[in-house]
C-alpha cells in the first residue's frame, strides 16, 4: 500500500514539474509586474510586444485624437518641457491586455524612461478607452509637486467628465493643461483643493462669475447715473420755466450753473428766444390790426358844414 502511495506522489510531482514552465509563461502573459526591478531588468518578450513604442510626446495608439488635436497637444507639451524641464507624455492604448492600468502605466513609464535621468521628472497620462481607464503616472522627482491627491482631483474633475460625454480629446487636453498648471506654479492651489476635497472648477467658475457681476454692476451704475442726470436736467428745466429758480439775468455765483440747463432758451446776446406760441400770438395780433384798419369806413356823409377856427 505504501509503495502505491509513493508511486502516486512521484507521478504527481512529475506532472507538476512538467506544468511549471507553462504556468509561468501564462502568468507572464497575464500580469505585468508593478516593481520595475533593478537596473537592466529585462521583461518578458510577450509583455514587451503589448507596449507601444515611444514615438513622440503624444502616442495615440487607440486613435482617439484627430491631427489638429494631436498637434495642439504636442505644442502644449513642448512648451511645458521648455519652461520647466519636466516631461509630460500622453498615451492612449487599444487594450491593457487584461492588466491593471496601474501596472501597465508603471511598466510603460519605466520602459520609456520618461523625465530627466538625474531629476526623474517625468509624467505619463495614460488612457485606455476600451477598458474605460485613465491614469496619471508620476516620476519620483515630482511626487511632492504632483501628489497622488492632486492627480486624483485632476482625473475626477477635469478628465472623467469629458470622457463620460464621449469627448476624449477634450478630456485629454484638459487633463494635460491641469498637469501643466500644477508643474508651472499652481501646486498650492491644487493641493489646497485636494486636501479639502473641493472642486477647483467651482473656484474658477466663481472667479468668472465675479467678473461678470462686476461688469453688470458697472454698466448698471453708469446707466443709473446717466438716467439720473437726464431726470435732474428736466426737473431743473421745469423749475426754471415755472420761475421757481432764478432767471438768466438774475443769476450769480452758484446759480450760473443753471445757464447750461436753459442755454437753448436765449440767443448769443442773452435775449430770450420767443417760443413758438409767443411768435404765433404776436403774428395773430398784428394780423388782427391790419384787418381792422382796412375794413373801417365812414357812415356815407358828404362835406361837413360847421366847425370852428382860431388864430393868434
Amino acid at each position: 500500500m505504501l509503495r502505491r502511495i509513493r508511486i502516486a506522489l512521484l507521478g504527481l510531482l512529475a506532472v507538476f514539474a512538467l506544468m511549471m514552465p507553462a504556468l509561468a509563461q501564462s502568468a507572464d502573459q497575464r500580469v505585468i509586474a508593478t516593481d520595475p526591478g533593478p537596473p537592466g531588468y529585462e521583461i518578458d518578450s510577450y509583455v514587451t510586444a503589448t507596449l507601444p513604442a515611444l514615438s513622440g510626446r503624444v502616442v495615440d495608439a487607440a486613435g482617439v485624437l484627430d491631427p489638429a488635436n494631436r498637434k495642439a497637444l504636442v505644442t502644449r507639451l513642448e512648451a511645458l518641457e521648455a519652461a520647466t524641464g519636466d516631461q509630460l507624455v500622453v498615451a492612449t492604448v487599444a487594450s491593457l491586455h487584461g492588466n491593471p492600468i496601474e501596472s501597465y502605466a508603471n511598466r510603460l513609464f519605466n520602459i520609456w524612461k520618461l523625465g530627466q535621468k538625474d531629476n526623474n521628472n517625468g509624467v505619463l497620462l495614460l488612457v485606455a478607452p476600451s477598458e474605460r481607464k485613465v491614469r496619471i503616472e508620476v516620476g519620483y522627482g515630482l511626487e511632492g509637486t504632483l501628489t497622488d491627491a492632486v492627480a486624483k482631483l485632476i482625473i475626477e474633475q477635469s478628465i472623467v467628465p469629458h470622457f463620460r460625454a464621449g469627448d476624449f480629446a477634450g478630456g485629454i487636453a484638459q487633463g494635460a493643461d491641469d498637469v501643466a498648471q500644477v508643474l508651472t506654479g499652481g501646486t498650492t492651489q491644487w493641493q489646497r483643493h485636494a486636501a479639502a476635497d473641493t472642486p477647483i472648477r467651482d473656484e474658477r467658475a466663481l472667479a468668472r462669475g465675479e467678473v461678470i457681476m462686476y461688469v453688470i454692476f458697472a454698466v448698471a451704475a453708469a446707466a443709473a447715473t446717466f438716467a439720473g442726470y437726464i431726470l435732474l436736467w428736466f426737473f431743473l428745466r421745469f423749475l426754471i420755466v415755472l420761475h421757481l429758480l432764478p432767471q438768466r439775468n438774475h443769476r450769480n455765483g452758484f446759480w450760473r450753473l443753471l445757464d447750461k440747463v436753459d442755454a437753448d432758451l436765449y440767443d448769443t446776446h442773452g435775449r430770450r428766444i420767443p417760443r413758438h406760441s409767443d411768435a404765433s400770438h404776436s403774428s395773430d395780433s398784428s394780423g388782427a390790426s391790419v384787418s381792422s384798419s382796412s375794413s373801417f369806413s365812414g357812415g356815407g356823409g358828404s362835406s361837413g358844414g360847421g366847425g370852428a377856427s382860431g388864430s393868434w
